[in-house]
């Protein structure tokens, strides 16, 4: 990532601003205390209301680029040698507070690396297919849950957790182990995190090549997600042989419930053969693929998400990104890029749907209206089927469009065959002038 950990555009006119912030909670905190208990300063005269280290540092998530790769702990630490360094002058600049933060990065890379296995469960029903597969340099194994080669992890994974959720038991089928190489715990249980969503982002795509258009309730009103691949509510970091890392934090998932539609990964299934197609895919680098990474995390909230209206606003947002919209751009483009992709004779159809999603998008937004539960569900299916065509698209990349504005630009040419030809004319004899006249 070229611009990581530096400032983005809009944050420049802050600059004074941010210089003050921060030369007042430093005077304020002091290098021996960087987190002062209390957020309000009282004066002689007034209350100085100090906005604190821990509101600088959500700040700067914002304001700077940051490489996915990072993982929260060193973020953390960047952030804090960066605002007490000794280095940083009352008159610092943005490029000096954001060089500081580029140099701690780049010394906890040199840093040696050791040997980690992240685990969790996976819902799949036995046997399946995936046994053991290398993804982004990690060696991913799925074991039986009972396995002896599951259990000295799972028994150290389970007496760790225990101490924080008494009654938790797991009982998915399938053991993951990610084997991973990292500087410490936190960095090897973060990548092997990232690394493991990839995975089940592109097997729910995989999945979820053909949902149906509406779906019929009987009795309650209860809607799931779209997501059928799920882990177990914890990860936790271990070294090689089994035992829990010291001091070491574990990932959750905050809203985890007991999944009970446990789906089928054997190998003569469609889903299967689909992912293993969609992972080669995912390991060719081209023009989309850093685009589709981020793609995939908000199709995986998107699909996660159980509160129905939530769902439907996540998929529209997921189309405003997958169709490139800007801040500048109205939202009847969203629908004149997705009818770029449907046939000639559908064109009116979906242009009818399109138009009817965005119009419930926007009441439900604007006015807080929204459709009943089986409208707004045959809203997010046919939402989805478009999401999905999108979503293999910048996977796979058939077109080789160099970057996503190339896309953009092929999204916004008009669907007329004529006038493309016409087009297509005028460009060949402006490249024959430009060669007789260079």
């Amino acid at each position: 990532m070229k611009n990581n950990l530096k400032f983005k555009k809009w944050f420049e006119p802050f600059e004074a601003t941010f210089r003050d912030l921060v030369n007042k909670n430093r005077d304020l905190s002091g290098a021996k205390n960087p987190f002062p208990m209390s957020m309000t300063i009282r004066g002689s005269d007034a209350v100085y209301d100090s906005h604190g280290v821990y509101e600088i540092e959500t700040l700067l998530r914002s304001a700077l680029n940051i490489a996915p790769s990072i993982d929260e702990s060193l973020i953390k630490q960047i952030f804090l040698h960066a605002l007490f360094s000794d280095k940083l002058s009352k008159k610092f600049t943005l490029d000096e507070f954001s060089k500081l933060c580029r140099q701690r990065y780049s010394t906890s890379q040199r840093r040696t690396t050791k040997k980690f296995v992240v685990c969790s469960g996976l819902f799949i029903k036995q046997p399946s297919a995936i046994k053991r597969l290398s993804y982004e340099g990690h060696l991913i194994t799925i074991l039986k849950n009972d396995s002896p080669a599951a259990q000295k992890f799972q028994e150290a994974r389970l007496e760790t957790i225990s101490k924080f959720e008494n009654e938790f038991s797991d009982d998915a089928p399938l053991f993951l182990k990610i084997h991973i190489e990292a500087r410490d715990g936190s960095g090897a249980i973060h990548q092997a995190f990232r690394t493991a969503e990839k995975i089940r982002g592109l097997m729910n795509l995989a999945e979820n090549r053909h949902l149906p258009k509406t779906r019929v309730i009987a009795g309650k009103q209860i809607y799931r997600g779209l997501s059928k691949f799920r882990y177990s509510k914890y990860f936790t970091v271990h070294l090689p042989n089994g035992k829990i890392v010291p001091n070491s934090n574990f990932i959750y998932y905050p809203e985890w419930e007991k999944w009970n539609r446990i789906p089928h990964f054997d190998e003569d299934s469609r889903t299967y053969k689909q992912f293993e197609y969609y992972l080669s895919k995912s390991k060719a680098k081209h023009g989309l693929s850093e685009e589709f990474y981020k793609l995939l995390e908000l199709y995986l909230e998107a699909i996660d998400e159980k509160n129905i209206r939530a769902a439907f606003l996540k998929l529209w947002t997921l189309v405003e990104n997958l169709t490139a919209i800007s801040g500048s751009d109205n939202h009847t483009k969203v629908v004149d890029r997705l009818l770029k992709f449907t046939t000639l004779e559908r064109h009116n159809f979906a242009k009818m749907a399109l138009t009817n999603i965005r119009l419930s998008r926007n009441n439900l937004v604007h006015q807080g209206k929204s459709e009943d539960f089986s409208t707004t569900q045959t809203l997010i299916y046919q939402l989805h089927d478009y999401v999905h065509f999108l979503m293999r698209m910048y996977l796979v990349n058939d077109m080789e469009f160099s970057d996503l504005q190339q896309f953009k630009l092929f999204m916004d040419l008009p669907r007329d065959q004529s006038i493309l030809n016409d087009r297509q004319s005028l460009i060949e004899k402006a490249i024959q002038h430009r060669n007789n006249y260079p």
